[in-house]
C-alpha cells in the first residue's frame, strides 16, 4: 500500500483517501515540518484525518515527488492489526526517515511519519 500510495502521490492524483484508514483506525501522521503531535496549525493538525489530503497536496506542490530508498519491515502489531515500516525516502532533494503502518484488514495506511531531512 505503501508503494501505491506513492506512485499516485507521484502521479498527481489528488484523491488520496483510498491509501488512508478512517475514523478510529487513522493514528497520525507528521513530518519534518511539524508541530508537536497534539498542537494543532490551521492546515497540519497530526490526529485530524480530515486535514490529511489537503497537506499531502500541500506537501506535493512545495517539495515535489517522492522516491522511495528503502522500504523495511519492522513489525507487526496485534493491538490494532497493523504491520509496520521504516522507510527512507527521497524528498524536495533530500534523503528522510520515516516510518507508516499499513492495517491488515482495512488495507489502508493509518501512520505516516516523514522526519528531518539529512544531507
Amino acid at each position: 500500500m505503501i508503494t501505491e500510495f506513492v506512485a499516485a502521490f507521484n502521479d498527481g492524483v489528488t484523491d488520496l483517501d483510498p491509501y488512508f484508514a478512517s475514523g478510529e483506525d487513522f493514528q497520525w501522521y507528521s513530518d519534518d515540518q511539524r508541530v508537536s503531535i497534539g498542537r494543532p496549525s490551521a492546515l497540519y493538525d497530526p490526529v485530524n484525518r480530515d486535514t490529511l489530503i489537503a497537506y499531502l497536496n500541500l506537501k506535493r506542490k512545495t517539495r515535489g515527488s517522492i522516491t522511495i530508498r528503502s522500504l523495511k519491515f519492522t513489525s507487526f502489531r496485534p493491538f490494532d492489526q497493523a504491520t509496520g515500516y521504516a522507510m527512507e525516502l527521497d524528498w524536495d532533494g533530500y534523503s528522510h526517515l520515516g516510518k507508516a503502518s499499513v492495517h491488515c484488514g482495512l488495507g489502508q495506511i493509518n501512520v505516516w511519519g516523514v522526519g528531518s531531512a539529512r544531507p
